[in-house]
């Protein structure tokens, strides 16, 4: 993406986003709903205690929504995705952070990088969503997008003849390097799905991107939408995937799905640079309860990013959800140190000198170390549900393998 594009995106943040401070007073009540305390009369909205105001005994015709909730309903303000003081700033905040790591990598100074605040992965072009305001996955991908790789010559295939002048070398030619996003979070990486999806055609130009999603899809959970379900084999997006997993959602359940179908469609498409959206809502001890995640064990959260720094490939890390503070903080500590290559065993123990609230130090209570203590769950994935999902990703690797080599033909 070009620099006026990124600039014409942060101007629509700021445009739309820092009036609505000085519009609205916002409040919550007690049962977590949002109310908007509108005071002005701009509509010719009439307060209660007009005198023009008819009579109780009347019915009364619902006031038509002011102006100013029509502009946050326009881009999804409203319900879970509220808009709050500074919200501009938030929104510059997240997105340059990402893009900050990003260009780390990019530019070579650093083979990982790792911003744990973003992730912010169901924002859509054309509003928030699930409390995200800004999709920084979708600016990391594009950034990366943007950068040119060159085009290694051809090896000659016969000797170089002796006593003549080297020839002048022809300009470098570039391409655009190969992304994957792998989305680990426990709800739908429908953001990212959305703004790369391709629909293959003998005159379509192969993409750049591959978007894999692993994460929960159930009747109601969200996000909802068809991109959340199992990708078959025929599908007209084989670079768009989806890997839905059940409820109890165990490490034995991950791995097979890493080993199965991330690792195939990885060797597949050969990528220049990777995104992870590391999730941790889906760890044990999660109130949203759907999954029962671990760190180290095999297939755990910690096991997964270890498994993707091992790729050897340039990578940038997100956060995502996680609702368990204690349990995030044990979870991207864990990653932290595995980027680093560093062990953190699950017996460190956590000091309290680290927090300025005791409140915060008991959190982490009884035990106040780095271990994520599983549930149990009854993991409904059962091995045929699994063996389904490798094989169809099987035949999509295959797929994605032939669009990666007519892309390099071409």
């Amino acid at each position: 993406m070009s620099p006026t594009g990124l600039d014409i995106l942060f101007d629509l943040g700021l445009c739309m986003l820092s009036k609505s401070d000085a519009l609205l007073s916002f409040n919550t009540t007690g049962n977590g709903h949002f109310e908007i305390d509108d005071q002005s009369d701009s509509e010719g909205e009439l307060s209660s205690s007009s005198s023009d105001s008819p009579p109780a005994t009347k019915r009364q015709k619902p006031n038509p929504p002011s102006r100013k909730i029509r502009r946050l309903e326009k881009f999804n303000l409203t319900d879970d995705s509220p808009p709050f003081k500074n919200l501009d700033q938030y929104v510059l905040q997240v997105a340059g952070a990402s893009l900050a790591a990003v260009k780390e990598v990019a530019d070579g100074r650093a083979d990982v990088g790792i911003c744990w605040d973003g992730g912010r992965h169901h924002a859509l072009r054309s509003g928030a969503s699930g409390f995200c305001y800004v999709n920084d996955p979708v600016l990391c991908i594009l950034s990366l997008a943007s950068q040119g790789l060159p085009v290694q010559p051809p090896k000659p295939t016969f000797l170089p003849l002796t006593n003549f002048p080297e020839p002048e070398q022809a300009p470098t030619r570039t391409r655009k390097p190969r992304i994957l996003y792998l989305d680990l979070d426990i709800h739908h990486g429908d953001g990212p799905a959305q703004a790369f999806q391709t629909f293959s055609s003998a005159r379509s130009r192969p993409p750049a991107v591959v978007t894999l999603s692993v994460h929960h899809a159930s009747p109601g959970f969200f996000p909802p939408g068809p991109l959340s379900a199992l990708t078959q084999p025929d599908t007209k997006s084989p670079h768009t995937l989806s890997i839905p997993l059940k409820a109890g959602a165990s490490g034995w359940s991950m791995k097979s799905v890493w080993e199965g179908s991330i690792e195939p469609i990885k060797k597949a498409w050969e990528p220049d640079y990777v995104v992870v959206c590391v999730g941790v809502d889906g760890l044990a001890g999660d109130p949203k309860g759907v999954w029962n995640l671990g760190l180290k064990e095999e297939g755990g959260l910690t096991w997964c990013v270890d498994r993707a720094l091992d790729w050897n490939i340039p990578i940038v890390l997100l956060g995502g959800g996680g609702y368990n503070h204690a349990n995030a903080a044990r979870a991207y500590a864990s990653c932290t140190a595995a980027a680093l290559g560093r062990c953190l065993s699950a017996d460190t123990l956590i000091q309290d000198d680290a927090f300025t609230h005791d409140e915060d130090y008991c959190l982490f209570e009884p035990q106040f170390d780095m271990e994520v203590h599983l549930g149990n769950m009854r993991d409904e994935n059962t091995a045929e549900y699994l063996a389904e999902i490798n094989s169809t990703f099987q035949v999509l690797a295959e797929r994605i393998k032939s669009s990666r080599e007519y892309q390099i033909a071409s």
